[in-house]
């Protein structure tokens, strides 16, 4: 089985731009030990993986122990970051997620509020079905069919004395 001629040069590119960014630092170590195995047949000097190694981790306690410690080597450079990391996060139990402090078991699920929910939720759905006046919430006409709001709008009787009610026949023309 042969590699494509290039191989070599793609390998040490990646390794060159590689950074942890979001991954874990065990993760980064994992992928620049593949990159730099990768680079056998022409391995880089060692100065430079320290640097990329070095460069590459994002600020952390791992980075500031790394830089402090001034390592000379690569595997020594991962092994100061490891050690660092791992007293931060046993010093510091459930600061992150998989800490060693929080070994305490999984915890079971509350379905109570996931049967809440489905019925909140098939409440929800046979409200919006159901058509109410918006005058006076009955769900068996609509508001423009509303008793209650027709008698509300009726004409004043005649025998009231309001104003409306002597100006309405001087409009039809009798005095």
């Amino acid at each position: 089985m042969f590699a494509p001629p290039n191989q070599a040069y793609r390998i040490r590119s990646r390794f060159l731009a590689t950074r942890q960014g979001k991954k874990e630092l065990l993760d980064y170590v994992q992928d620049s030990r593949t990159l730099i195995a990768g680079t056998a047949a022409d391995p880089l000097p060692e100065a430079v993986t320290l640097t990329v190694f070095m460069e590459g981790l994002r600020t952390s306690t791992a980075r500031t122990e790394v830089f402090r410690v001034h390592s000379s080597s690569f595997e020594e450079a991962v092994s100061v970051a490891l050690n660092a990391e791992h007293n931060f996060r046993s010093a510091r139990p459930g600061w992150y997620a998989g800490s060693a402090g929080s070994s305490s078991g999984p915890e079971p699920m509350d379905l109570s509020y996931a049967e809440d929910e489905e019925a909140e939720l098939l409440a929800a759905e046979q409200r919006t079905s159901i058509r109410r006046c918006f005058a006076c919430g009955s769900t068996l006409h609509l508001r423009a069919s509303c008793p209650v709001r027709n008698q509300r709008k009726a004409p004043p009787s005649q025998a009231s004395g309001s104003s409306r009610g002597n100006s309405a026949p001087s409009r039809r023309g009798a005095p």
